[in-house]
């Protein structure tokens, strides 16, 4: 993984965005101690 310099916190939609952006088919984004899996089908 390259993109490890995103560990700032982001939005649900700034997270959205850039997964939609980036291609990526699975995301998961911990926040406030909870972990949100994101899958995309593209």
């Amino acid at each position: 993984m390259k993109d490890r310099k995103i560990s700032a916190a982001v939005t649900d939609s700034d997270f959205r965005k850039l997964i939609e952006g980036k291609n990526i088919r699975k995301a998961v984004m911990v926040k406030n101690g909870k972990v949100f899996k994101y899958g995309y089908d593209k």
